[in-house]
């Protein structure tokens, strides 16, 4: 039974759109909505035969508010600020996990599906890194990556970029480029049968909020048209 850590990147300060991660869309906040996408996925593999055994956390800088406003909602894991690579890396050993899967809060239009495919990919292959953003057909705001934990013990050893320690996994792609990714590690990138890679649904500006409403609103007018005609699906 391998132990997998859901943890969901997510910190308050954002400079580019702060607080956005407690924006409201349709009743709910931004980080509300992939803690329950991170929780559904958590459920279906924990009920199906897939071999795992998942647990979700909230991965945030230490003394971040976002900590006392959802605890009583997900576990909280606090760690450095500006070294989210560590901050990862210590909440798996915190967790005593094999992988830790990495999703972003701002990911408002996350879908619990796409999360538990790549996570069933790392279970039943044994994989050490699982992508679908190394060759991107998803849409970004659909990014889940799943790595193992020697993988990342190995990055927290090599990788002294501050910008590589800022974005976790980034060093991988850049490793497997330049040919220095060590052969003993097997990856896998997850991909779809159609490209949606040009669409972004991420929020991480005030524009893309609005956006984000609107699109929201245009479906709930799409599902109260489609009662007109009989039975609809979500």
């Amino acid at each position: 039974m391998q132990k997998i850590i859901i943890g969901i990147q997510a910190r308050s300060n954002n400079t580019r759109y702060p607080g956005k991660l407690h924006k409201v869309i349709d009743g709910k906040t931004v980080l509300r909505k992939i803690i329950e996408a991170v929780r559904h996925s958590e459920r279906f593999i924990n009920r199906s035969d897939y071999n795992g055994q998942i647990e979700s956390v909230l991965v945030i800088p230490e003394g971040d508010e976002i900590g006392e406003l959802y605890k009583d909602t997900i576990d909280i894991y606090e760690g450095p600020e500006d070294d989210v690579l560590t901050r990862y890396s210590d909440c798996l050993k915190h967790y005593d996990g094999e992988k830790i899967c990495r999703v972003t809060a701002d990911c408002y239009f996350m879908v619990s599906h796409v999360i538990s495919r790549c996570i069933k990919a790392a279970l039943r292959k044994k994989y050490d890194y699982v992508s679908n953003v190394l060759v991107r057909t998803y849409m970004e705001g659909h990014d889940v990556e799943v790595i193992s934990r020697p993988l990342l013990k190995w990055l927290d050893h090599v990788v002294k970029d501050p910008n590589h320690r800022e974005h976790v996994t980034s060093y991988i792609k850049t490793s497997l480029i330049n040919g220095s990714f060590p052969n003993e590690f097997d990856v896998c990138n997850i991909m779809q049968g159609f490209d949606l890679s040009s669409i972004k649904t991420s929020i991480d500006t005030e524009e893309e909020y609005k956006k984000a409403l609107k699109m929201v609103d245009n479906m709930k007018k799409k599902i109260l048209e489609a009662k007109k005609y009989g039975t609809y699906y979500l």
